[in-house]
């Protein structure tokens, strides 16, 4: 889950006020923010006016010690706040009609969102013979409940195909690695010591000098196959 949280940068959350509900925009925010070098697990909050359409204004910032009370800087660009870099980009929802309002931007810890997530998210067989389950979700905003849903899919899709690779080369390293070895054993057993040996590690084919010296075909043939 904790990938899934990463893919959607779920983690970043943006809230504005309507009236006395709390309204999460999710991916109809007006501007996106990145946190450049901040730890997966910190936790940062500010309020962020949009002040014309080309900058904006972080204030009442939470998590950032000694922070100043309030910063401006231009979209596009980014700032740093006691050596975290934060960067602010217009997304295709910015307009005219988000000037002089406030977003309340939250970056929680990953860890935590996935909890989140991971503790809302249902899953259910219809019966113990069925081999499709249906995934549910209750969030505060369909659309990321929705995203992570289906992100979650496609993660654990991406997980078992790498699985499967992985089990493949380690099956074809094995062969590769006991053919070196069946080589090395069937370059010849000449004692009944190393035919003990050979036993010993449970060795299914065996040659050499012990049984008998190299012949042609047709005298093995012979020998060893007609009776």
């Amino acid at each position: 889950m904790r990938e899934v949280v990463q893919r959607l940068h779920a983690d970043v959350n943006y809230q504005i006020k309507e009236g006395l509900r709390t309204v999460e925009l999710y991916n109809r925010t007006p501007v996106n923010v990145s946190f450049g070098n901040v730890m997966d697990e910190r936790y940062i909050a500010f309020d962020m006016t949009v002040k014309d359409s080309k900058s904006v204004t972080l204030s009442n910032i939470e998590g950032l010690v000694n922070a100043k009370e309030a910063y401006t800087l231009k979209l596009n660009d980014s700032i740093k706040v006691k050596g975290e870099r934060i960067l602010v980009t217009p997304t295709d929802f910015m307009d005219k009609a988000w000037i002089g309002q406030t977003i309340h931007v939250i970056k929680l810890p990953v860890g935590s969102v996935a909890d989140m997530f991971r503790g809302n998210l249902a899953i259910r067989q219809k019966d113990n013979e069925a081999s499709i389950i249906t995934l549910s979700m209750q969030d505060g905003n369909a659309s990321r409940a929705e995203d992570v849903i289906n992100t979650l899919v496609t993660v654990y899709n991406e997980y078992a195909l790498n699985d499967k690779n992985q089990v493949a080369v380690n099956t074809a390293n094995f062969i590769n690695e006991r053919l070196i070895i069946i080589e090395k054993e069937l370059s010849g057993v000449e004692t009944e010591l190393q035919l003990d040996m050979m036993k010993k590690n449970d060795v299914q084919m065996i040659q050499g000098y012990y049984f008998d010296k190299p012949l042609e075909m047709e005298e093995f043939q012979k020998k060893y196959v007609t009776k």
